[in-house]
């Protein structure tokens, strides 16, 4: 008789624990679900939005009337002959129109127009025609112009939220 009460009390534990593990299941698929890999799913979203805005929340300037001329930094090792090299750009601004702190972007834009003008001359005068003949040059130059274009935009602000979206080279010519 012990025999069976034992394998009648497992049997009860074991069916127990199938239930158990159903339930469990079925609030892992109904309910655990949002706050598990679909909520870092929504999260990308999330950041996708964050990265490309509306064409409506952009506004574009140019930094420069046209195309702009810019000398590049000799090469030393060209020796005694000192040929000299220039790169010609057209460089467009997309910045956000309105930003979370800023009472009005596009006069702080404005009114750094001259030195966002200086850092990009400083930028190019900084490469030499080596590093601007290079095919992943151009795409370095807008991250770096990009970056260093909102430190100086934001340096006065308390805020972290850049304010260029992004920096177009439409014109890219040296020589």
């Amino acid at each position: 008789m012990g025999g069976k009460s034992s394998f009648f009390i497992l049997l009860v534990v074991v069916a127990f624990l199938s239930l158990s593990l159903a339930v469990l299941a079925i609030y892992v698929f109904v309910f655990g679900g949002h706050g598990g890999s679909s909520g870092n799913q929504t999260k990308v979203v999330e950041k996708v939005k964050e990265t490309t805005p509306k064409d409506s929340e952009l506004a574009e300037m140019a930094l420069f009337d046209g195309d702009k001329i810019f000398n590049l930094k000799s090469n030393a090792a060209q020796g005694s002959t000192k040929t000299i090299s220039a790169i010609r750009v057209s460089i467009k601004l997309k910045y956000f129109i309105k930003v979370d702190g800023i009472k009005s972007v596009e006069e702080k834009v404005k009114a750094y127009e001259s030195e966002m003008r200086e850092l990009v001359g400083n930028y190019f005068l900084n490469m030499t025609l080596e590093e601007v003949s290079k095919p992943e040059t151009k795409e370095k130059a807008k991250k770096e112009l990009k970056q260093q274009i909102n430190e100086l935009l934001l340096e006065s602000e308390n805020i972290k939220t850049d304010i260029v979206y992004s920096v177009v080279l439409e014109d890219w010519f040296y020589q």
